[in-house]
């Protein structure tokens, strides 16, 4: 249920789901349209995770 943002600070969604996969987790976002958005849990592009203020900050830019 964590709210996931873009470096900017724009929302991406929500967190739905953690994969665990042998080479890395994967986080399973929701987006405001219902979309699904998958992010690897790697260095490049999860660069925070903050439980005490409900968000998980990731850089997308070399997904897309």
């Amino acid at each position: 249920g964590l709210t996931v943002k873009d470096k900017d600070g724009s929302v991406i969604g929500r967190l739905n789901e953690v994969w665990e996969t042998p080479a890395n987790d994967i986080y399973q976002v929701l987006g405001d349209k219902g979309e699904e958005i998958l992010l690897p849990v790697i260095e490049d592009v999860i660069l925070k995770v903050d439980i005490d203020c409900g968000e998980v900050i990731a850089d997308i830019s070399n997904l897309i």
